[in-house]
């Protein structure tokens, strides 16, 4: 069952296939041209084997007889075989077989814990090819081994013997160089064109999304309720300014016993004197022409330039008296 994070990813990768199926169609076609390709630029393998192995003497040593040296080396037979596998394997046999017509690739020697068997592998794009040189190695080391038996002036009772084995008369094909080959290719073809398939569809779509306005940061719980109570307070601005105005002029109201001109900001308020009324104390508070239309106290302009009432001693102008 796929998970759902593997569900959305295999939908985001259809849509990226579907945007850029132009992509998805020229990959698709390289591969194919790559297939195609490889089985007519790579021609198939064929392979040709055989195994040579040295036997001991049939006959048992008679005493005085001349014997067999290289039954007598150490490992005995298997080092024997090393050494005759070893005489096809120099430069000089290899130019010797191309100098007879030989073009296929052989190796020759002898497995780690075979015992003295030789084995003999040639590759060839032509069958007979492969066969032909098969044979003819394993007629040059028949050969080696009667050679250096016959320097050894070996007994026919102590030779030894080789025998052929696993030498097949028909060339066994090689499928698997091929079958590797379309696995490279097949996966060169997904991984190459799923990569361009991404950077294409990630390139057009930045650059066809309109230009997004930079994210505030994120701001705390704290950092929200001062910025609402900042915001209140610059709303109530103009109040707070007009209430410091009023309060300032209210500072600066002339005591009783002073006939000296005032200063409200920019007006400038005298008192004068005024005929003592019925308990003889009284101010009488003369607004200049330009004062704004109302007063401290809330005067309209009709009654800005009227006389307040008397105040009782010891009470400052502007307050009410209390009636006796």
């Amino acid at each position: 069952m796929v998970s759902q994070s593997g569900e959305a990813s295999l939908r985001r990768w259809y849509g990226r296939i579907v945007r850029r199926w132009y992509l998805a169609v020229f990959w698709l076609a390289a591969v194919v041209f790559g297939v195609v390709a490889l089985f007519v630029a790579v021609p198939t393998q064929y392979q040709a084997s055989g195994q040579l192995l040295l036997l001991p003497p049939a006959q048992p040593l008679v005493e005085g007889e001349r014997r067999n040296t290289y039954l007598f080396l150490p490992d005995g037979l298997v080092l024997t075989a090393i050494l005759v596998a070893n005489t096809v394997n120099t430069p000089d046999v290899a130019r010797e077989l191309t100098d007879e017509g030989f073009k296929s690739t052989y190796t020759v020697g002898v497995v780690p814990g075979t015992g003295p068997l030789i084995t003999i592998t040639v590759k060839d794009v032509d069958p007979r090819q492969a066969l032909a040189l098969r044979d003819e190695m394993l007629d040059r080391l028949e050969a080696e081994i009667d050679r250096i038996q016959a320097a050894e002036d070996v007994p026919t009772g102590q030779l030894m013997e080789p025998r052929r084995f696993s030498a097949s008369t028909r060339a066994e094909e090689l499928a698997g160089s091929r079958i590797r080959a379309l696995i490279g290719i097949v996966a060169a073809g997904v991984v190459l064109g799923g990569l361009s398939i991404t950077e294409v569809d990630r390139r057009l779509l930045r650059r066809a999304a309109p230009l997004e306005p930079e994210s505030s940061p994120p701001t705390s719980a704290s950092s929200r309720k001062l910025a609402d109570a900042a915001s209140g307070t610059a709303g109530q601005a103009p109040q707070n300014n007009e209430l410091d105005g009023l309060l300032s002029l209210l500072a600066n109201l002339p005591s009783p016993q002073s006939d000296e001109p005032q200063t409200y900001g920019q007006q400038r308020v005298t008192t004068a004197p005024q005929q003592a009324n019925g308990n003889g104390n009284g101010h009488k508070l003369t607004a200049p022409p330009n004062m704004p239309l109302t007063d401290p106290w809330g005067a309209s302009e009709a009654t800005a330039n009227r006389p307040l009432a008397p105040s009782p001693p010891g009470k400052p102008p502007g307050q009410p008296g209390q009636q006796n």
